[in-house]
C-alpha cells in the first residue's frame, strides 16, 4: 500500500488495528484517514507531518496529533522548521515558541518546573547559508547525552557537526 501515491482516503475502519504504520505519510496524496472502531493505544505523533491529511478519524480517547494545528503552524513564517521541532522533540514536552519562528529569535526552552521529563533544556539558534534559513538546535538529555542537529526551512533535518553550542 505504501506505493500508492494517488491514493487520497483510506478507511481501515473495525479492523482490529492496535497500531497505525508510520510510512502512512509516505503517501503524499492521503487527505483523509479513517481508523475508528479499532483497538489503538495511541497514533504516531508523525502523521500529523503528512502534507495533505486534513481528517484523522479515531476513537474519543485515542492520543493523536493536533491535525489543525500542524497546518497552522505550516503557515506561519518558518512553519516547516516549528513542525519538525515539535516532531523531534515535542513529545518530549519541547516546542518552538511562535514568535521565536516568526521573528528569528534565538533562545532557550526547558521543562516546567516540577516536570521531570529527560530533557533539560533546548538551545536554538537561527541562520541562514546559501542553501537558505536553517535552526540549529541543541539539548542536553539524562540519557542520550548532548545532542545536536540543524532544521532547513523546508523542514529537512540534517547534522549540525560542529554543534553550535558545545
Amino acid at each position: 500500500m505504501r506505493h500508492l501515491r494517488k491514493l487520497q482516503r483510506l478507511k481501515l475502519n473495525r479492523n482490529q488495528l492496535t497500531a497505525l504504520p508510520d510510512w502512512l505519510c509516505e503517501l503524499p496524496a492521503l487527505t483523509h484517514l479513517d481508523a475508528r472502531g479499532n483497538p489503538l493505544q495511541s497514533v504516531y505523533s508523525g502523521l500529523g507531518q503528512c502534507p495533505n491529511l486534513r481528517f484523522l478519524g479515531v476513537d474519543a480517547g485515542v492520543p493523536s496529533p493536533d491535525l489543525a494545528r500542524w497546518h497552522w503552524m505550516r503557515q506561519e513564517p518558518l512553519g516547516e522548521i516549528q513542525v519538525t521541532f515539535s516532531k523531534i522533540l515535542g513529545e518530549l514536552g519541547h516546542e518552538l515558541p511562535t514568535d521565536a519562528a516568526r521573528f528569528r529569535q534565538n533562545g532557550s526552552v526547558g521543562p516546567e518546573e516540577g516536570d521531570y521529563s529527560y530533557f533539560d533544556t533546548v538551545h536554538y539558534r537561527f541562520g541562514r547559508d546559501e542553501r537558505g534559513e536553517f535552526l540549529d538546535w541543541h539539548t542536553e538529555h539524562r540519557i542520550w547525552g548532548d545532542r545536536c542537529g540543524r532544521i532547513r526551512e523546508d523542514g529537512s533535518e540534517e547534522s549540525s557537526e560542529p554543534c553550535f553550542y558545545c
